[in-house]
């Protein structure tokens, strides 16, 4: 269950933690820089591309995407993340909402890439799948959502990483499947980069 509370408490000591906890090398964030490169590899990004980052948190992403001449918009449902996010990137169009939430309208449609990275393991499976649809529906032709967390190809895939994770495993939180998102959505593919982690590319 997300913890809105948890994440205001912790929102100052989260750079510093998932560093931390990114060169210990393990489960959740190993490889946590290289996913983050693969997200911006896969969204074809050019400068005046429209950029969403849902679960911006302190907006680590947001500002790498601005830095690249992007128009970026995030949500975070917690206002201390957010206020983070407004201070690192002035620019951003910013909102304090669930991940599930429908967007400002004001905000439009056309993105080039929908991104959200380590948030969605928090929405259970059919909402998982509902919000993508949505989003897909935001997207310019050719655009992409752009899942990078704790995800996996297959059950069995995720399975052996939890085996070997042992008791650090988190066992509140849910984990993309890509074989069972392309059950239920078209044009799902996968990029491993751990073998805990990778991103998860719907195209429209």
């Amino acid at each position: 269950m997300y913890d809105v509370e948890q994440f205001e408490a912790w929102a100052l000591d989260y750079e510093r933690d998932a560093a931390r906890w990114e060169a210990e090398g393990g489960y959740p964030f190993g490889g946590r820089t290289q996913m983050m490169g693969l997200v911006k590899e896969l969204a074809h990004l050019e400068t005046g591309a429209k950029v969403l980052d849902l679960g911006c948190g302190p907006g680590i992403l947001l500002g790498e995407l601005a830095d690249a001449g992007c128009e970026v918009y995030g949500v975070d449902s917690a206002r201390q993340m957010l206020a983070l996010a407004e201070k690192r990137v002035p620019s951003a169009h910013l909102n304090l909402a669930d991940l599930r939430d429908e967007l400002p309208s004001e905000w439009g449609s056309g993105y080039r890439a929908i991104i959200s990275t380590y948030a969605i393991h928090h929405i259970d499976d059919a909402d998982k799948v509902a919000l993508i649809r949505r989003l897909l529906g935001l997207l310019e032709p050719g655009g992409a959502v752009l899942i990078g967390d704790v995800a996996f190809q297959s059950a069995a895939d995720r399975d052996a990483a939890r085996a070997a994770a042992g008791d650090s495993w988190d066992d509140d939180e849910i984990y993309c499947v890509a074989d069972e998102l392309a059950a239920e959505l078209p044009g799902v593919r996968f990029h491993a980069v751990t073998p805990w982690s990778g991103v998860v590319e719907i195209r429209a």
